[in-house]
Formats: C-alpha cells, structure tokens, sequence
C-alpha cells in the first residue's frame, strides 16, 4: 500500500478512531489532516513541493501551540505519563528541525514530498492514535485539579537579590515569566524549611512554567526568526528532561531538607538559563531592532 492510499479517506472523512473527546485537541488534530490533505491535493495538481515548503512552516508552529494544549491537559489531569509523552513531543520537534534542514539540502523533490508523507503518516498512526487517544482517555477517569501555589510570600522586583534588569528581555509575558521564576527561586532561597506539599507545590509551578514559558518563548523565536532557535529550542529539552528527573527523585524522598535543596538546585538552573540562553535572543532582538532603526 502506498504512503498516501492509508489516508486518502481519513483526511476528508474524519474517523472515530481518532476522536479523543477533548475539543480542543481533536480540532487541532483535524486541522493537521487538512494539511495531509493540502499537501495530496497539492501532489496531484503537480504543485506538491511547494506545499511542502508552506508545511514545513505550518509544522514548526503547530507542533508547539498543539503540545501547550495537550502538556497543559496533562499537567491538570496530573497525568503519570507526562515525561514520556513530552519526550515523543520533544522527539517531533528534532524531526520537524531535520525535515527543513532536509529541504534546503536535498536536490530530489519526490524524495522530500515522500518524506513529508512518512513525517506525518507517523504522526497520526502511532502519535494521536497510540498516544494522545491514551492520556485524554485517563484523564476522562481521573479528571482535573487546580493547581495554585498556596504559599503567601510578598516578593518586589526592586528590592530583590537575584533579579536585574538585565532579565527583561522587552517582551511583556516574557518578562512577566522570567518574575514569577525569579520570585519563587527567592522565596526557595529564603525559606528556613519547607514541607513536601509545598515542595510538591514550587514543583507545580516550575512544571507550568516550562509548559507555557518555553511555548511563549519558542514562538517569539519563530515569529523574529531567530537564528539559534534549533539550539535553544534543544536546551529547553535537556531542562524539561532535568525537571522529570528531580520530580521523580522528590516523589522517592523522604526527607524535605533534602528535597528543598534539590529543588533549589533546579530553579537555579532556570535562572541561570535566563542569564544565558535567553541573554542570546535578547541581543538579537536589540541588534534587529537597531538595524531596522
């Protein structure tokens, strides 16, 4: 069989198959066969290496607002497959990055079409089918939670000790990200002893953080065309990879001295990534800026 007879029906005649439930993530999903079906379409009129370029963007961008929705769902639902599910996430994005790097080097068009069909008939036959359908059908059972940081600490940018302006990098909810860390890494730093709840809590947020911020953040990226956006992108990987280890070694503890210090250990390791990686982007921002002036 083909690469594309598998789904000359399945674009066009959503199955309940892939039905997960989930609103939201079935309309994304949807809207990523259309593009299955943009890109056939596009193959027969003979046009289909054009559409593949237009893929090519729509992918970086989908794959990033898509895995927010769905890390977010998991994060509510308190899913117990949250590392391995983000780690197929991080796993497409590397192939998404190869995929372009695979259309500026290679001369054959049919073979980068025929890429194009592998990258996402494995999307949709092993990634929604073998695994979206899988957490939305868990937390169907389990349901969702709040999650709130129930500790009362009164923190000012002014009179903090770790944050400078050299933070801000000019871009509102950045920055705004970049605060909350910076408070809640403080507050880490200040606290004579923390019970494991409020550990677990600071956990949380650390986790909701990297959900949104490295969304918020890789997008910015895109929309300025950045150009160390592939390895900054891949250093989000190694400290969403870092957090599952510390989550997991947390859960496996008993002692919450022992745990405040791990857990100060990772924030740490944000802020030091803000003083940076994100410095990186910041000058590129000032340098485009300057140059447009």
């Amino acid at each position: 069989m083909s690469q594309t007879s598998a789904f000359n029906n399945n674009p066009r005649n959503w199955t309940e198959d892939l039905i997960s439930g989930n609103q939201i993530i079935d309309q994304q999903h949807r809207e990523l066969l259309r593009r299955f079906e943009m890109l056939e379409d596009a193959v027969k009129a003979g046009e289909g290496f054009k559409e593949v370029r237009s893929l090519a963007a729509f992918l970086q961008r989908y794959v990033l607002t898509h895995f927010n929705t769905e890390e977010q769902e998991m994060l509510a639902g308190n899913y117990p497959g949250f590392s391995r599910h983000t780690a197929e996430h991080d796993e497409c994005k590397n192939r998404i990055f190869q995929f372009k790097k695979y259309i500026d080097t290679e001369s054959d068009r049919a073979k980068i079409i025929s890429v194009a069909y592998s990258l996402l008939g494995i999307w949709v036959r092993d990634h929604i089918l073998n695994h979206d359908i899988q957490f939305i059908q868990y937390l169907k059972e389990k349901g969702r939670r709040e999650i709130t940081i129930n500790i009362d600490y009164q923190w000012n940018p002014d009179t903090s000790k770790l944050w400078t302006s050299d933070f801000q990098i000019g871009v509102n909810i950045i920055d705004k990200q970049h605060m909350g860390l910076v408070k809640w890494t403080e507050y880490l730093q200040d606290a004579e002893s923390l019970t494991s709840q409020e550990i677990y809590d600071l956990l949380d947020f650390i986790h909701g953080f990297i959900v949104t911020h490295f969304t918020d953040e890789e997008l910015l990226m895109i929309d300025n065309h950045f150009p160390d956006l592939q390895a900054h992108t891949e250093l989000h990987c190694a400290t969403r990879a870092k957090f599952f280890e510390v989550k997991k070694w947390c859960s496996e503890a008993v002692d919450p001295h022992d745990m405040h210090a791990m857990v100060i250990e990772l924030f740490m390791d944000y802020v030091k990534h803000i003083q940076t990686a994100d410095s990186k982007f910041k000058q590129y921002l000032i340098e485009k800026s300057a140059n447009k002036n």
